[in-house]
């Protein structure tokens, strides 16, 4: 839990702290007071992006610092990030000089932005006026439900990327095995005809052997034909008797 807040010059805010009790605590005050000053500042100790202009002096420092109760939640969070705090406490604090550079500190060591981001996920959440209306934006929402349920979308990228692999193997393989089946059966067909026609060896050659016989027949038969055509044409004309008068 959220244990104190302590700002310095940040924005209108020179110096504040304040400390949280169990339970709900809220801020109360008029129009411009600074109550979201103090979110923002806080915002921005938990590594949130600085996009103001805080407006400082030359050798000024804006300081924003935190303090956690670590919990059973914050300590899975350090064991995944093989943080170790000996700690009962996280002090997480925010710097910024004139020159808007920042840095920061967990428990006074220098740490990048993404610690503790770690640290603290799902440990504490802003929720801002109008927000759900976000929810109505395909990408956020998208977004939204990504963190909700931890989802890596690089994993989650590459994990498609190889079931897409894999399905295309396997509609490959269902391709292959229907056009073996298909010449399978083709080939059952041609055996079955095989089988049918029973053949022995040196038949091929010998069916070739008939096969022209019955064509030279063929051929013999055309010209008996054409002989026996033109001797009835002969005939006809009687000229088979003209030649026997004149051999005697």
């Amino acid at each position: 839990m959220l244990v104190s807040l302590e700002i310095k010059n940040f924005l209108l805010i020179k110096k504040i702290s304040i400390n949280f009790i169990n339970g709900f605590n809220a801020f109360t005050g008029e129009t411009g007071a600074g109550k979201s000053i103090i979110i923002e500042g806080l915002k921005l100790a938990l590594g949130g992006k600085n996009q103001t202009n805080l407006n400082l002096k030359e050798n000024e420092i804006s300081s924003i610092k935190a303090v956690f109760e670590i919990n059973n939640l914050i300590k899975r969070n350090l064991d995944e990030l093989n943080l170790i705090i000996e700690d009962d406490y996280l002090i997480v604090e925010r710097q910024i000089n004139s020159n808007q550079k920042s840095k920061l500190f967990i428990n006074g060591e220098i740490k990048p932005l993404n610690n503790i981001k770690g640290i603290l996920k799902n440990v504490i959440e802003f929720q801002e006026n109008f927000e759900q209306q976000e929810l109505f934006d395909n990408k956020y929402f998208l977004k939204f439900i990504d963190n909700i349920g931890g989802i890596e979308k690089n994993n989650l990228k590459y994990n498609f990327e190889k079931f897409k692999d894999s399905k295309n193997i396997y509609q490959a393989h269902l391709g292959n095995e229907k056009n073996i089946n298909e010449k399978l059966e083709i080939l059952k067909i041609k055996n079955n005809k095989i089988k049918t026609l029973n053949p022995t060896k040196n038949e091929y050659e010998e069916l070739l052997n008939k096969r022209n016989l019955n064509k030279h027949i063929k051929k013999y038969s055309e010209i008996s034909n054409e002989i026996k055509k033109s001797i009835s044409i002969y005939n006809s004309n009687n000229n088979l008797n003209l030649i026997e008068k004149k051999s005697f």
